[in-house]
């Protein structure tokens, strides 16, 4: 692996990438507009499907990791104070902040350029989150669609309903979105300039196909697990994700299996 030519590859497409923060924009208002009777839940459904289905994975041929989604500019990592598609349903609606309780709202903008912070964002933080990494870790995607499945059969108001579908949508979102990483590596794999790009695309192309929505398998694909859900997590969803957890304690026994078992070795890892 060309540690200088992954460098050039990513300087390249960070110092340049300018994603549009309002496409996709159209979609959505149009859905909306003719879906009038949607409920918030249905709409945030609806947004993580528009950009798992018009976005384009960015596959870097020099590194075997999948995770951008071209969709936010290279500082973001989800937070609302960089406007990027997953923002959708937030900015049409942030003026409730104000709206719903004008006396409290300017309480908070108050303390916030006195640097008092309450939090990031009025009433509710959006900018530290982390995603259930352990959880995916342990039983992937498809084990919490499972749970969402069984919680459906304990729902008990229409509200409750609407939420859980609404979540095993955008967990397919994302199961969609991982496959399309999966199609756009094989697709370079014949245009690799060297054998290592090909093993890297080739790994892509194997384990997007997989992981996350089965659990990982190896160290590396809990290794990328984690970093493709942070990123993900950003794009879809238009909050923040500041926290990885604990990825020596997390992924010590993907770790331990790949060694022992002879697939991987420490100076790889």
């Amino acid at each position: 692996m060309s540690i200088e030519k992954l460098k050039d590859e990513l300087k390249n497409f960070y110092y340049n990438l300018s994603p549009d923060p309002h496409q996709f924009e159209d979609i959505m208002d149009a859905y909306d507009k003719s879906h009038p009777e949607s409920s918030v839940y249905q709409l945030k459904a609806m947004q993580y499907e528009v950009i798992a289905q018009n976005f384009k994975p960015v596959v870097f041929k020099n590194s075997p990791f999948y995770f951008e989604m071209g969709t936010k500019i290279a500082q973001c990592d989800g937070s609302p104070g960089f406007h990027h598609p997953g923002n959708w349903l937030l900015m049409r609606n942030e003026h409730m902040f104000k709206d719903n309780n004008p006396e409290d709202f300017e309480k908070f903008c108050e303390q916030i350029a006195q640097r008092f912070y309450l939090s990031c964002g009025p009433y509710v933080d959006l900018d530290h989150h982390c995603p259930s990494f352990t959880s995916v870790l342990e039983n992937g995607l498809e084990g919490i669609y499972k749970q969402a499945e069984d919680a459906l059969e304990q729902c008990i108001s229409d509200e409750e309903t609407d939420f859980i579908k609404s979540a095993m949508r955008g967990l397919l979102a994302v199961k969609l979105l991982s496959e399309r990483f999966a199609d756009t590596a094989e697709q370079m794999i014949d245009d690799a300039e060297d054998d290592t790009q090909r093993k890297f695309l080739k790994m892509i192309a194997h384990s997007a196909r997989r992981s996350p929505w089965h659990k990982p398998e190896t160290f590396y694909e809990g290794l990328n697990t984690l970093w493709f859900l942070r990123e993900v997590f950003g794009a879809l969803e238009g909050i923040g994700t500041n926290s990885l957890g604990h990825p020596d304690r997390m992924l010590a026994d993907l770790y331990k299996n790949d060694i022992e078992s002879g697939r991987l070795i420490k100076e790889e890892a």
